[in-house]
């Protein structure tokens, strides 16, 4: 593997590595509103995406890439669904909606 290529991949784990411990200090900061739920799978779905593009660079197209990228596809449908679902619970709040 070429050195732009390593130097990529470690660039890559260590920039989500500061953006995920950045989202776990922000989820804390909301843990308590449903903001920080979305904030929550947000940083897991980083976490996630890292891993599959520097997979993808290490190992190439294969049987683990395929899993790796089929559980992100599942965590970022999970992400979109807990947002609509947040984004409702708002705005049935800020109408003055009781909760369900």
């Amino acid at each position: 593997m070429e050195l732009l290529h390593m130097a990529s991949v470690v660039f890559a784990l260590v920039t989500a590595t500061v953006a995920g411990a950045y989202a776990v200090l922000a989820w804390r900061l909301f843990r308590a509103s449903p903001v920080g739920t979305v904030m929550l799978l947000l940083a897991v779905a980083m976490f996630g995406s890292v891993c599959y593009h520097s997979s993808q660079l290490v190992l190439g197209e294969g049987p683990v890439s395929a899993l790796i990228e089929a559980g992100l596809n599942t965590v970022l449908f999970a992400l979109v669904l807990v947002a609509v679902r947040t984004d409702t619970k708002l705005r049935q709040l800020a109408e003055g909606e009781p909760r369900r």
